[in-house]
């Protein structure tokens, strides 16, 4: 009975081996190649940081809920409770900011440095 145990597993040894190599072989893959090629497309491009506050232009108070965009591009944040954002951003400074808020003139500038204070003036009626 011993022979016989024997022979079905060195007949299917050379099938074992095939599969073997082959499973190795996608597994030195996925452990020391795979890394390499997808963290470069996943790693985002950081060239800048901007960080700043937006308040009304007369009473100096922070504005929440501003939008800070750069223009020409899909960037925007929402200025927090304190009229605080920050930009984490590829593109190179400065560029310029669109700065909108509900009630208040649209601005446009040019920010060449973090941080920033942006004021907005109330939208008067003509």
């Amino acid at each position: 009975m011993q022979n016989f145990q024997k022979a079905v597993c060195l007949s299917a040894a050379p099938a074992f081996r095939k599969r073997l190599s082959l499973s190795g072989i996608v597994a030195l893959w996925a452990v020391f190649i795979s890394p390499f090629s997808s963290s470069a497309q996943n790693k985002p491009l950081i060239n800048s940081t901007l960080k700043g506050t937006v308040v009304d232009a007369t009473t100096k108070e922070p504005l929440p809920g501003a939008i800070v965009h750069i223009k020409g591009t899909t960037h925007s944040v929402q200025t927090d409770g304190d009229g605080k954002f920050d930009f984490v951003t590829g593109q190179i400074l400065p560029y310029t900011l669109q700065v909108s808020l509900l009630g208040y003139e649209k601005v446009e500038l040019i920010a060449a440095r973090s941080p920033i204070t942006i004021p907005l003036k109330e939208w008067q009626a003509s």
